[in-house]
């Protein structure tokens, strides 16, 4: 804007009288306007040490996931294994780790169960899941929730390497016994074969079960078949005895039947551990002879009762 003549002479005038020439005060702006930008500088510094300042604590302080506590068992290959330090591994446990990723949770063990007693600890509430090659019933299902099957769940008969060669047939069981790990739906199912004189031997552990049929004690074991298949790769004296056969709706993993929301997490994440790859990298790594294409958790008609 121009300044009137006479209001411009009056200026002159002011600053002749105070001795300020126009090129120092150009100086002293100059000045003033480099000390108000380094204060600006050093403000914006400040709130950028602020801003990390405040995200690192709020990345400290943040909530940590919640445990979800899983009953299992302490030896159950190629699904449960435990090595140092009781550390627990095998497919179950890998896969349980998938799950508990994607859903943010912490997966926290309870070991040392049988398969009855998991079911029995997830309807009483005293845990919130249980897995442990656990086969989906009818029976059990009137009991607690599954989720869609994860493998597929066969039986098979394991013995001594001198039967291999011998032909399956009811009466070879005559006058035999027969090892099974209590709390499993064996005893069941060797009653429904149609033996007969046959004497059902229960063990408390897997362990057992095998330094049994190793040391003749028992003729035969029934259990898993994948189990059994596990047993015979490790253990070149033993071989399948028969082929393995269907029992039940396939393997699933048990949760209360109040836990609606927490049951279709874990179908959500079973999907998930299939669709990322997973699924197929644990089956190879811990089952031996897998195929693993002749099964996928996605045949969920296996399931079609529900939960």
């Amino acid at each position: 804007m121009i300044l009137p003549l006479n209001h411009s002479r009056k200026c002159d005038t002011f600053f002749k009288n105070q001795k300020i020439t126009i090129q120092g005060l150009s100086v002293m702006m100059q000045t003033i306007i480099s000390y108000y930008l380094r204060l600006l500088s050093i403000k914006r510094r400040w709130i950028q040490l602020l801003f990390i300042f405040s995200f690192s604590i709020s990345f400290s302080y943040a909530e940590p996931l919640r445990s979800l506590t899983v009953a299992t068992e302490i030896f159950n290959p190629p699904f449960i294994m435990q090595g140092a330090n009781n550390q627990l591994f095998g497919f179950d446990i890998e896969m349980m780790e998938d799950i508990c990723k994607t859903i943010h949770r912490h997966c926290q063990y309870h070991s040392g169960f049988f398969e009855n007693t998991i079911i029995s600890t997830i309807e009483q509430h005293e845990a919130d899941i249980g897995v442990a090659s656990i086969t989906i019933t009818l029976d059990r299902s009137q009991r607690v929730s599954f989720s869609i099957p994860y493998l597929p769940s066969e039986a098979q008969y394991l013995a001594l390497k001198k039967w291999a060669t011998v032909p399956f047939s009811k009466d070879v069981f005559n006058g035999k016994k027969i090892g099974i790990q209590v709390g499993t739906l064996f005893e069941k199912v060797i009653n429904d074969s149609g033996f007969s004189n046959v004497e059902i031997v229960n063990y408390r552990s897997t362990p057992k079960l095998i330094e049994a049929l190793s040391n003749g004690d028992i003729d035969f074991i029934l259990q898993d078949a994948l189990s059994a298949q596990y047993w015979a790769t490790q253990m070149p004296v033993f071989a399948p005895f028969g082929k393995a056969f269907s029992i039940g709706y396939g393997f699933g993993i048990v949760v209360n039947k109040t836990d609606n929301e927490l049951l279709q997490q874990i179908n959500n994440a079973l999907l998930e551990f299939e669709k990322n790859g997973e699924f197929k990298r644990t089956y190879n790594r811990y089952i031996a002879g897998s195929n693993v294409e002749n099964f996928s958790i996605i045949t969920s008609d296996l399931f079609a009762y529900g939960a």
